[in-house]
């Protein structure tokens, strides 16, 4: 974590020296931050918050003073508003040294970076989604490290039931499925995707909105799926280890295609009702549908870990020759940083609809966004229609829908 919290100290320095951080203070905070589990040794490989005030009591006790000593006991406490911007720093550090993303945690240094600078938010943001990206990349090397010298008292108990299935059951028992189907697979690059059946939309709907919300805690991230952990299709030979996203493929994708998409005036902007084209496109789910879950910080990384969707045809002369699964990475994540817009329903070949927190309302911004949309997945003409229709019809409502044909 030390080595981690050197690296975002070095970058804050050099983007943002007006913040006047105190390198020393970061640098021992992350060193330090959890000595208190030497008390409370059971927190090694077990939860707990006993640690942090052992922590800091045992530095003042040998001689420290009490700033430096209050990493020990503030590293878990980022949200409280007397947090220094140091405080923040330790925090994100003992986050993504194993790549584990906070959203929250990470609103709060980015308000820092902006309020000090005053520069817009979104650069900002982008610019530490990208940082944490490439720090969070080496996570695996650091955790085989970890790994190598176990806590006393780690390990599954033999036979046991997974604890996600476990989890599966309970949610399932909470919302009246007695006898729930459940399904468990592994895909090539090692990772576990989980599918529990709903009898119908409005319950997986309900289902995804409770396990989105738990997220935070769970690391699983839901998603609505006609196709069942056991029925998905992965790619041979891929690996599920997401690579950092590039920041600029969108606008890379509407150059490739500027002789198919214009962008004009718009017309009289009426969006569908919330979830109108979604409904449209699973009307035939009578069978019921899967709510699945992978573990992944970030909706926009499912592309990579689930290989969907798999758009190889998507035929494009330009600078952006096909859609690999790393560029729909890159979009799916500046549309999350920009608009909310995760992943809500994904199809193993060719459908993908986002959930919107935040759709665009300025006639401008809906504009830009629609040439997006079409140029990302030109088959819309085939769902929707032309540019002006996107605009109208789906970029101001709450899911955004795309199928590849």
């Amino acid at each position: 974590m030390h080595d981690v919290a050197v690296q975002l100290v070095d970058w804050v320095e050099q983007r943002y020296p007006e913040l006047g951080v105190d390198r020393e203070a970061v640098l021992f905070g992350a060193a330090t931050h959890d000595i208190g589990k030497v008390v409370h040794v059971a927190e090694l490989s077990g939860a707990g918050s006993s640690h942090e005030e052992a922590g800091r009591e045992l530095l003042l006790a040998r001689g420290f003073g009490p700033e430096l000593a209050r990493f020990a006991g503030t590293h878990g406490a980022w949200q409280d508003p007397a947090a220094t911007v140091e405080d923040l720093l330790v925090s994100t550090a003992d986050k993504i040294w194993k790549n584990k993303r906070v959203p929250d945690l990470e609103d709060l240094v980015i308000t820092r970076l902006v309020r000090a600078t005053g520069r817009e938010g979104w650069a900002a943001r982008l610019a530490v989604d990208e940082l944490l990206e490439r720090i969070g990349d080496g996570a695996d090397g650091r955790l085989a490290f970890q790994a190598s010298f176990p806590a006393p008292g780690t390990g599954l108990v033999e036979g046991a039931e997974h604890p996600v299935v476990r989890f599966l059951r309970e949610i399932a028992a909470d919302v009246g499925i007695d006898e729930p189907e459940l399904e468990r697979t592994v895909s090539p690059g090692n990772v576990d995707l989980y599918g529990l059946r709903c009898p119908n939309v409005a319950l997986g709907d309900a289902l995804w909105r409770r396990l989105r919300a738990l997220h935070h805690d769970t690391g699983l991230w839901p998603f609505l799926s006609l196709w069942s952990p056991n029925e998905w299709e992965w790619e041979e030979q891929r690996h599920a280890q997401p690579r950092p996203a590039d920041s600029g493929v969108l606008a890379q994708i509407i150059a490739s295609q500027e002789k198919t998409v214009v962008e004009s005036e718009m017309g009289v902007l009426t969006p569908y009702a919330r979830g109108e084209l979604f409904s449209r496109k699973i009307a035939h789910a009578h069978q019921g549908i899967w709510v699945c879950l992978i573990e992944a910080d970030r909706p926009s990384t499912l592309p990579q870990l689930l290989h969907a969707p798999h758009t190889p045809n998507w035929g494009s002369d330009g600078p952006v020759p096909e859609l690999g699964y790393d560029q729909h990475q890159a979009v799916l994540r500046e549309w999350e940083i920009r608009h909310g817009a995760v992943v809500y329903y994904l199809a193993c070949q060719d459908a993908l609809v986002l959930e919107v927190e935040r759709p665009p309302t300025d006639r401008a911004e809906i504009a830009r966004v629609a040439v997006e949309h079409y140029a990302y997945c030109f088959d819309l003409d085939q769902l929707i229609g032309g540019p002006t229709d996107v605009a109208e019809r789906q970029v101001p409502s709450r899911h955004w829908c795309f199928w590849w044909d």
